[in-house]
């Protein structure tokens, strides 16, 4: 048997096993990443008001989570759906999300997807870092992760009126 026959089975398995790992890759991003932009593109703006339902709540705020998960998708829209759906639950997204922001300029100037980042942040835990992630991490890592779930939501209530105004 010469070399190349021993190569030939090597060289069908390793061609089946690429497109099998491309197809798998093509179901996880379609399921992980696609799909939840595509949900929350549907979103009823019309209905930026605190749902009164708990499961569509819940429901719209995993499906941000899972959009602000990963460093590309609509975040802008994610963001805006978590500052009437976020909760504590909220916050570890938000921060590693944060990581992913254009920080200001030197002018002070921020892009509105930053800001609206640092909003959901600064109404669910009662704190302002502005757009410094690492200041907001330290905080969560020192503090903000041994509060209780109760200490968030009192939080993030007292908030809220202000917002409103």
């Amino acid at each position: 048997m010469n070399d190349k026959q021993n190569r030939r089975p090597f060289l069908f398995w390793f061609v089946v096993a690429t497109i099998f790992a491309a197809f798998l890759s093509g179901v996880w991003l379609y399921f992980n990443v696609w799909l939840p932009n595509r949900e929350l593109a549907n979103y009823s703006w019309s209905g930026l008001a605190p749902v009164n339902d708990d499961a569509l709540s819940q429901r719209w705020r995993e499906i941000s989570h899972k959009v602000i998960s990963y460093p590309f998708g609509n975040h802008h829209d994610a963001f805006l759906v978590l500052e009437t759906q976020g909760n504590h639950e909220s916050i570890p997204y938000l921060l590693r999300a944060l990581s992913w922001q254009q920080m200001p300029d030197g002018n002070g100037t921020v892009v509105c997807t930053t800001e609206h980042c640092v909003d959901c942040l600064q109404k669910l835990t009662g704190k302002d870092f502005g757009c410094l992630h690492e200041d907001w991490v330290e905080w969560w890592q020192k503090e903000g992760v041994r509060l209780p779930v109760e200490e968030l939501a009192k939080r993030a209530a007292a908030a809220s009126p202000a917002e409103q105004k």
